[in-house]
């Protein structure tokens, strides 16, 4: 959450190449966060199904 706390305290007007570069990070991590969560509700339905 560290990068989500930075992100939240730029203000709009003061973004830069480098708050593009923290957005474009944050939206991989969001990537790998939601890919781990559709393979664990996945592994509980299969889980369910057993």
């Amino acid at each position: 959450m560290p990068l989500n706390n930075k992100l939240m305290a730029i203000d709009p007007a003061d973004a830069d190449a480098d708050t593009r570069s923290q957005i474009e990070r944050w939206g991989g991590l969001h990537a790998v966060r939601s890919a781990l969560g559709t393979a664990s509700a996945l592994a509980f339905v299969i889980a369910l199904a057993a």
